[in-house]
């Protein structure tokens, strides 16, 4: 069903998006979502692997979508890792709270975007490319 989704990410075959998530029906989502919408996707089932992902792959990843609570490596651990290994990448939050519940925790770690789960499809790709436009 890859293309009953909407595009308007304006994704490009050369940006990367990187998912943090742990769950595979949410990754599988996001994935086909954002696959359709022309992005290349990386997956790292948590803070660990995401880390290394982004190592290898440099500045190649565009944007990383972070669970706020995936296992081992907490969310403003990873955050401030992918800071370091890439400053000008654009960091989206993602978490079934909401954003007033975990801000105080995350202002200081300068991310670019927060979506709240459950995924509003036409919400989230439009702020996706309103990230990425982003200088």
């Amino acid at each position: 069903m890859a293309g009953s989704y909407p595009t308007e990410a304006g994704g490009q075959k050369s940006q990367s998006i990187l998912i943090v998530e742990d769950d595979p029906g949410v990754t599988g989502f996001l994935e086909e979502m954002l696959q359709a919408a022309g992005f290349r996707v990386l997956v790292a089932p948590d803070g660990e692997s995401a880390v290394e992902t982004l190592k290898a792959e440099g500045s190649s990843v565009a944007c990383i979508i972070l669970d706020y609570e995936t296992p081992g490596m907490h969310a403003i651990r990873a955050l401030t890792c992918f800071r370091q290994i890439n400053p000008d990448v654009k960091i989206i939050l993602s978490s079934g709270y909401s954003e007033e519940d975990i801000s105080p925790n995350v202002t200081a770690s300068k991310i670019d975007g927060f979506i709240a789960k459950p995924y509003d499809l036409r919400a989230f790709l439009s702020q996706m490319a309103e990230i990425l436009s982003a200088k």
